[in-house]
């Protein structure tokens, strides 16, 4: 599971909350069925509603307009320099950092929040975020300091799942996962997020699996899409599909699998250790199906050649 390697920490927000691109304007023009324009809209025109803007042929509302009652001037000129707009004055502090206090307005973009305003408060939860993602990059740094893996694997039910996905620090992304040697293991993957849009390529050799399926080496090395596309003609083994939850809990990096395809139907929970000591003092979940790391039939390489094990 070394392929954490293709987070970074832009990346790494994705659960959380990315900041949009888009203006900030009048909620009288919203409130008409018209949606604000990009953050670098030119005004041209303006009537009691407030800055209109015309963009892709069609009417919208130009950022920084002041026309709203509930508006303030007072917030970080580094955020509106960034085409951010002033949240209104009674916004919430979601998230702060060296540009100034962010808050979400009610079109559900970022904005500025005012940090002297007395109703201010952080929202519950959200305070720390800056320090879980740092604990996050920390605990992925150090389970990749060698291409040493040490990983367990969990048999999982879906439906019984217990993470809110949607609280959580870390990403989703989906995986096509092409083998073209099961002996030694080389695979490649291409990354797409969670919109389809295209992340990453990737070379993934495994070598010398541990009697007990806990720790092999892998070395992984990022490719381009040529080489992926001459690499993957070789494919012995059928394709897998699979989409990533991975994420920080309680200190440990945890990816889930929901597998696509012919494989549909097929979960697991995996963590990835830094220590093989680590692996030994972490305890099976109670709500997993089972551990089925020392079983091969639940390896990705058999997965591609065999399908899903009966699990008798």
């Amino acid at each position: 599971m070394k392929s954490l390697k293709v987070i970074n920490t832009v990346v790494a927000l994705a659960l959380t909350s990315v900041v949009s691109a888009q203006s900030t304007c009048s909620s009288k023009i919203t409130d008409k069925g018209y949606e604000c324009c990009s953050s670098n809209c030119e005004i041209v025109y303006t009537d009691d509603d407030g800055d209109w803007g015309y963009e892709n042929g069609h009417w919208c509302g130009c950022g920084n307009n002041n026309t709203d009652v509930n508006t303030n001037n007072n917030c970080s000129p580094l955020i509106i320099s960034k085409g951010y707009s002033c949240c209104p004055s009674n916004c919430t502090v979601v998230y702060t950092d060296e540009d100034g206090t962010w808050g979400i307005d009610e079109n559900d973009n970022w904005c500025g929040c005012n940090p002297e305003t007395e109703d201010n408060k952080p929202i519950k939860g959200k305070t720390d975020l800056e320090q879980q993602i740092k604990e996050y990059e920390n605990r992925i740094n150090e389970v990749l300091e060698d291409d040493k893996e040490i990983e367990k694997k969990w048999l999982i039910d879906v439906e019984k799942i217990p993470y809110d996905f949607s609280g959580l620090v870390g990403i989703v992304y989906n995986i096509k996962q092409t083998y073209i040697c099961f002996d030694p293991e080389i695979r490649f993957r291409e990354y797409t997020d969670d919109d389809g849009e295209f992340i990453d390529h990737e070379m993934t050799i495994k070598t010398n699996l541990t009697e007990d399926g806990l720790i092999r080496d892998e070395v992984n090395i990022h490719i381009n899409q040529e080489q992926y596309n001459n690499m993957v003609k070789k494919q012995e083994g059928n394709t897998i599909f699979k989409t990533r939850y991975q994420f920080l809990y309680d200190g440990e990096i945890i990816a889930i699998d929901i597998f696509h395809g012919d494989l549909a139907g097929l979960a697991y929970m995996e963590i990835e250790f830094a220590t093989k000591e680590e692996s030994d003092a972490f305890a099976t979940p109670d709500w997993v199906i089972k551990d089925v790391t020392d079983d091969i039939r639940y390896k990705n390489g058999h997965l591609a050649r065999y399908g899903i094990p009966n699990p008798q």
